[in-house]
């Protein structure tokens, strides 16, 4: 079975970068609306790498039946997925955001069931996805607990719905038969999702009274256009052109690992037993999905053959005859 490199270095890149947004993002509303925050977030990444694909991969690709296929998946992925996450992350702790988030593995397998073409999950992907969720909620276990937090539960009910969004528009985009260069896709959705956001902002949010912007909102802006959305979301568009879906959204639980390793190197959080055991269950369920879904994929492509073969033998036969 032929494996792409580029497509599983897309994914680690990923899974690191998305890791380290939950925290950033938490800094970045504390200085701005969070329709606005996000909306210029998305629209200036979509800006440059409109520029990008346009200037360095020499790729033309604009058309306008292109450019009209992402709305949709702009919507969902971009302004429901990420702006209800932004917004919810004013009342709840970016830890628990990641644990929601977390759950988007479930999700996909559950909703792909639905397309016929889609790979099947086994009994590893199963597997891997309970393991993973055990890890993941072992991991925050303390951030579960009602702090009491005004808006809390509509927090936590906010990130669920784009959690879910996420996993729709994720499965779209995998199975939507588009010829057009992944970044280019990804330009499109992010600018048609920062365009949504800054609507929102205008109907929702008050301009008139903006808060006092920090330089380490500003900062963290900086960091979520150029490694958030220009950089990982351009990554996460290629791995899940080239990857299993299910397989590319294991990225959700590897981003509370990530979290808590950064606590531990630079912000001195402990880490414990508990810690390890959570650690140890979110990899382990990682490389059983990823082998689940090259084992599937393996069967599929050995079925595919097998059945070549015996028409081919079929057609021999009838010739002879």
């Amino acid at each position: 079975m032929k494996t792409n490199p580029r497509a599983y270095f897309a994914l680690l890149f990923v899974c690191l970068v998305w890791g380290t947004t939950y925290m950033a993002l938490r800094i970045g509303v504390e200085g701005f609306p969070p329709l606005i925050f996000a909306g210029i977030r998305q629209f200036t990444a979509a800006i440059l790498l409109f520029l990008l694909v346009y200037f360095w991969r020499k790729k033309k690709w604009f058309s306008w039946e292109v450019f009209r296929s992402q709305m949709l998946p702009g919507f969902l992925l971009i302004t429901v997925g990420n702006g209800l996450v932004s917004w919810a992350e004013q009342f709840i702790p970016s830890g628990l955001a990641s644990v929601i988030c977390a759950s988007m593995p479930v999700f996909v397998v559950l909703l792909n069931l639905a397309v016929p073409t889609s790979t099947r999950p086994n009994l590893w992907v199963w597997s891997g996805l309970i393991l993973g969720l055990i890890g993941i909620f072992l991991l925050f276990r303390d951030s579960m607990e009602f702090t009491g937090t005004k808006y809390f539960l509509e927090g936590m009910i906010a990130t669920i719905l784009a959690t879910i969004s996420w996993a729709i528009g994720s499965i779209i985009v995998k199975h939507r038969k588009n010829v057009a260069d992944p970044m280019w896709n990804a330009a499109c959705q992010l600018f048609w999702g920062g365009v949504f956001l800054l609507i929102g902002s205008l109907i929702f949010e008050d301009w008139q009274n903006l808060p006092m912007i920090t330089n380490a909102s500003l900062i963290a802006l900086v960091y979520l256009i150029l490694f958030g959305s220009l950089g990982a979301y351009s990554a996460f568009t290629y791995a899940l052109t080239h990857l299993p879906v299910g397989l590319v959204s294991i990225y959700a639980y590897v981003n509370p690992v990530v979290a808590v390793l950064l606590g531990f190197l630079f912000l001195n959080e402990t880490v414990n037993s508990w810690t390890i055991l959570a650690l140890s269950l979110t990899i382990t369920g990682i490389f059983l999905i990823n082998l689940g879904y090259k084992r599937a994929t393996a069967s599929r492509l050995a079925k595919a053959k097998a059945s070549e073969v015996i028409e081919a033998r079929e057609y021999s036969l009838s010739e002879d005859i």
